[in-house]
């Protein structure tokens, strides 16, 4: 996980495990992100399940993001 806050882009990859029978639905649902979403804001995971989602925001100075 990484985030830049300038100009602002957060980036997030989470990755579970899926059991089998949750597999369709997932890839399901990155199909829909994908046709939602162009390559410079959701990229599929080439060799796991799952994907990265990038947010670009403009944010006021001295904004902070606190990750645990």
């Amino acid at each position: 996980m990484s985030s830049w806050l300038g100009g602002a882009e957060l980036r997030a990859v989470a990755l579970r495990p899926v059991a089998a029978e949750d597999r369709e639905a997932q890839e399901d649902e990155l199909l829909a992100l994908a046709s939602i979403y162009d390559e410079d804001e959701f990229k599929r995971a080439e060799a796991a399940q799952g994907g990265e989602t990038r947010i670009c925001l403009e944010l006021p100075p001295n904004f902070r993001v606190v990750v645990s």
